[in-house]
């Protein structure tokens, strides 16, 4: 080969290595790749036919293997320019990111469960030639040693690299699949990787969002282009109205529900996004059209269930993982014009709360993967603006990112993180933990205070068929941080202030406590470390040559007298990861989990209002029995055109849909339920759901879909003692004799019931959140010095 053409070749390599890659412009509407490799036009046939018949058979054989990278550096891929059915060649090369910002495409896509045995080439271009042969090599023995290498991806990644490769142009794009070391070899250095995908995110010209390929029936086609018709305000009403379009708006639902939809790791890698764009199959759209035509049907979808009456089709539309996601965004982080993080607008609590519908590979990663969208973190990502503005910040209880401890403690820290940054006790009312199993497919006991996702009002993701539970009464409303109700009358735990006392490495047998007080003492959160409980007295072990520097537990927690005391293990810091885990068990960065360090007991403070005396059978599908409703005060023939009080806002839990105060319209429309014989039955059942199948007035309709989310497999319960009876809402699992309890800190009455005693000090289950009317707005806290004798302190298990 001439030197000419050897010169043409080094060149080339040199401006991917070092020179300042080419923009991407925009692909359909936003973006394309850049040309990043020149070539030496004439010269190229040849170059790439010797290519393919002297170095290509002996260089294929070997596997791919990754060059080091320095701490400032990522890997970019190069699809090489080609045509549907070539064979998939790329070039591999690192770069400084602050060097290449907006010069490159991100991908996010959904792994698969498939095996990587789909073959690519791939050519690391920062391999070094052995330096006491670099003079004596040929170009072809060189090339040898530099050339393409085999690497084996998934279908998913094969299908969505051979949709964004062009026929005229190289592709440069940022894969984790690929440019992030997966093998053991490169664990430190993947974990320095993982702690950088905000910024890679952030940092992209545009992130490409592959759904997969079009179905062959065209369903897929059909729905990515009435997306594109329906941000035509023109022509929206008549889609709305259309029965030519109901095949395309039920097209479009089902492919809301593609499996990229469910990714967890989808919120962060689409906040952080400056621009995106969506493809399925050859069709692509802009996320800002995909994001407003997924609006407008939810805002439509009324009209829509009521024109076509499949409701089959149309039911959960609202809350599918598209939906959410959509929704939340807007109040996820505000950006500028061009796309830069300027603030991060919802805390951790709240973002792990409200995304309930998205799955993850690996349970830590149910926070890891929010962390860095969180306005509460320190690992919150703000370009330019991290350091400053943690050192303006006086953090609370952070949680660190560690893939090897057990999942089971990272719980429960995330319970004292939520505690701590909220000073409110609602998190355990608040069901968000997915249920573990172990690798035996055995399901791992947690603390009943961390509350699973199955009692969620649409249950686990993976068996959602519509309406499981009723609706929280400690829901959050993204961005509107305004509690709805405030049973125990703002006396929260706030302004907590901890010491560490890092003991060593956190075992069975060894751990380390931190503790705080607060100007008022108005609620006791003890999370007992393992094997230190003793007869009930609390932490009890001080390792060797170390003071005990517990405070110690006042012996009554008063209305008068408020202390609250935080007694709880932590780790010490083990490194600020923030980042997916593939979806293979292989490739996840942890390795042994570490051992449990907490025993899963919360103390906490409070007061009875009194047990459960008896109970209605669980509420299934809305319908409501009439004996109850007879109980809390309705009679047909004295109603005197009036529902009673107490019925009327037990139905809709004293609230509206949007944790408001219940407008007044609501009795009338109960007192029309009541009296309509299509939606209360002769035996004077109530069926909150008969409007799914039956023409029904507007505003009833509306009252119906609150007491439908309301009552939903709960039961009405009628609790206290002899000279003061209430009636209320409990969980399905609750029984008589339960204790209805207000906790300081709660905004909601809880239902505890007392298990079987182990020791001098009673434990206590939790059932879940409870509706008393009466009592939701702090009234039982009013009397206050009255109060002193009922305090008591009640551990959690």
């Amino acid at each position: 080969m001439s030197q000419d053409r050897k010169k043409s070749i080094s060149l080339a390599e040199d401006a991917i290595l070092n020179a300042e890659l080419e923009p991407p412009s925009p692909r359909v509407e936003r973006c394309s790749a850049p040309d990043f490799l020149p070539t030496s036009g004439r010269s190229e046939p040849r170059l790439k036919a010797m290519i393919q018949k002297k170095i290509l058979p002996s260089v294929l054989t070997n596997r791919f293997k990754y060059s080091a990278i320095a701490d400032d550096e990522i890997r970019l891929l190069g699809i090489r320019r080609g045509k549907t059915d070539d064979d998939m060649f790329c070039v591999i090369f690192k770069r400084r990111l602050e060097d290449v910002l907006y010069k490159y495409e991100a991908l996010s896509y959904c792994w698969g469960a498939e095996r990587a045995d789909c073959e690519i080439h791939i050519q690391d271009l920062n391999v070094q030639l052995p330096r006491q042969h670099k003079k004596k090599l040929s170009f072809v023995d060189a090339a040898q040693l530099k050339g393409p290498r085999r690497f084996f991806v998934r279908p998913s990644l094969i299908t969505a690299m051979t949709r964004l490769r062009r026929e005229e142009k190289d592709v440069t794009l940022w894969i984790d699949a690929i440019c992030k070391d997966q093998t053991p070899e490169g664990k430190e250095e993947k974990q320095k990787q993982l702690a950088r995908m905000a910024e890679i995110y952030n940092s992209a010209f545009n992130v490409c969002i592959w759904l997969g390929e079009a179905d062959i029936q065209g369903h897929s086609d059909s729905a990515m282009q009435l997306d594109r018709k329906i941000t035509d305000f023109h022509t929206f009403d008549m889609l709305v109205a259309s029965q030519e379009a109901k095949s395309q708006w039920v097209d479009l639902v089902d492919l809301m529900k593609r499996s990229w939809f469910s990714r967890r790791w989808v919120v962060q890698e689409v906040a952080l996004a400056r621009r995106a764009s969506v493809h399925c199959g050859t069709k692509v759209i802009h996320w800002d059209d995909f994001c407003d035509a997924i609006s407008l049907l939810n805002d439509k979808i009324e009209r829509l269930r009521d024109n076509f009456g499949n409701h089959d089709v149309f039911g959960d539309v609202e809350g599918l993982s598209a939906s959410i996601l959509v929704t939340s965004l807007h109040d996820v982080c505000r950006k500028s014009d061009d796309g830069a993080i300027q603030e991060h607008l919802i805390g951790l609590e709240t973002l792990v709360s409200t995304l309930l519908t998205f799955e993850t590979s690996n349970y830590h990663d149910t926070i890891f993967s929010l962390i860095s969208i969180a306005k509460d973190t320190p690992q919150s990502f703000l370009p330019g603006a991290v350091s400053s503005s943690l050192e303006r910040k006086t953090l609370p209880f952070q949680i660190t990112v560690d893939y090897r401890r057990s999942v089971r403690d990272l719980y429960i820290e995330f319970i004292r993180f939520c505690v701590e940054t909220s000073g409110s006790l609602d998190i355990i009312c608040r069901h968000w933990a997915p249920p573990v199993t172990n690798p035996f497919d055995e399901t791992v006991p947690m603390p009943s205070w961390i509350s699973s996702l199955s009692n969620s009002p649409f249950g686990l993701p993976q068996k959602a068929q519509g309406r499981q539970n009723g609706e929280n009464f400690v829901k959050c409303f993204g961005r509107d941080a305004r509690k709805r109700y405030n049973a125990s009358r703002g006396v929260e735990p706030n302004n907590f202030t901890f010491r560490k006392n890092v003991l060593g490495p956190p075992s069975r047998s060894r751990a380390f406590s931190a503790v705080g007080r607060t100007k008022e003492d108005t609620s006791v959160l003890q999370v007992i470390p393992e094997n230190s409980r003793t007869n009930g007295k609390g932490p009890s072990q001080v390792p060797e040559g170390r003071p005990d520097d517990r405070l110690s537990v006042p012996e009554r927690l008063t209305s008068s007298n408020l202390g609250r005391l935080i007694t709880s293990n932590i780790h010490p810091a083990t490194g600020d990861l923030v980042s997916p885990v593939p979806t293979s068990a292989s490739s996840a960065p942890s390795t042994k989990e570490k051992e449990e360090i907490y025993n899963g007991i919360l103390k906490v403070s409070g007061f009875r209002l009194g047990s459960i005396l008896d109970h209605s059978d669980v509420i299934r599908r809305g319908m409501i029995p009439g004996d109850w409703l007879v109980a809390m005060g309705w009679a047909k023939d004295k109603s005197q055109n009036r529902v009673p009080e107490r019925l009327w806002r037990t139905l809709v839990a004293d609230r509206n849909p949007d944790g408001g105060s219940p407008p007044g319209w609501y009795q009338r429309a109960c007192l029309h339920c009541l009296m309509d014989t299509r939606i209360t039955d002769l035996y004077g059942n109530l069926n909150a759901s008969s409007y799914a199948s039956r023409k029904t007035a507007g505003m009833t309709v509306q009252f119906l879909k609150r007491v439908e989310s309301v009552v939903w497999n709960r039961r009405f319960f009628r609790g206290g003692e002899k000279d003061d009876v209430f009636f209320g809402l409990a969980p399905e699992q609750a029984q008589k004799g339960d204790l209805v309890c207000i906790l300081f800190g709660c905004t909601v009455p809880v239902i505890l019931r007392e298990l079987k005693p182990t020791g001098d000090v009673p434990l206590y289950q939790v059932m879940g959140e409870a509706y008393v009317h009466g009592k939701m707005d702090g009234e039982a806290v009013a009397d206050g010095p009255s109060l002193d004798p009922l305090i008591e302190f009640l551990e959690l298990k």
